[in-house]
């Protein structure tokens, strides 16, 4: 066992040491010292105590998160003219946010136009065959 002042080495269970008069506590006769009252470079001290855990991780409280360009992706499936309205503020929004959410934008843009064409379309088409279905009504023969 050492001394924690001087670092002498001392008999075990010594409670004051004999060369410089320092009491001796439990924790300090496990540390090994080198004359100059330091701990020895060989040897690590050993500690009675876990040391204390660390701190908990702190995240930076910013919204990075392109909520609009989800709800456009979103919204283009089920209500086309939504979908691109969202994906449009989306896609703006994405600027600010350094691109986060630009790819789905992008993709909720180009869902929603191809489903209003495809509406215009059938839409366009259904009107045609009224068209000629009441046409075609008026050169019909009475019975």
């Amino acid at each position: 066992m050492f001394c924690s002042h001087c670092g002498k080495q001392l008999a075990d269970g010594s409670a004051v040491c004999p060369y410089c008069g320092a009491q001796l506590k439990a924790a300090q006769q496990q540390v090994p010292f080198d004359g100059n009252g330091s701990p020895a470079p060989d040897r690590q001290p050993i500690y009675t105590q876990a040391p204390p855990p660390p701190p908990p991780q702190v995240y930076p409280a910013g919204d990075t998160t392109n909520v609009l360009a989800i709800v456009g992706f979103i919204l283009a499936f089920f209500v086309p003219i939504a979908g691109l309205v969202c994906s449009i503020l989306g896609k703006k929004k994405a600027a600010e946010l350094g691109g986060s959410g630009q790819g789905l934008a992008t993709a909720g843009v180009v869902i929603s136009s191809i489903e209003i064409a495809i509406y215009v379309l059938a839409v366009l088409v259904y009107v045609i065959i009224i068209i000629a279905a009441i046409g075609a009504a008026g050169t019909m023969p009475t019975y």
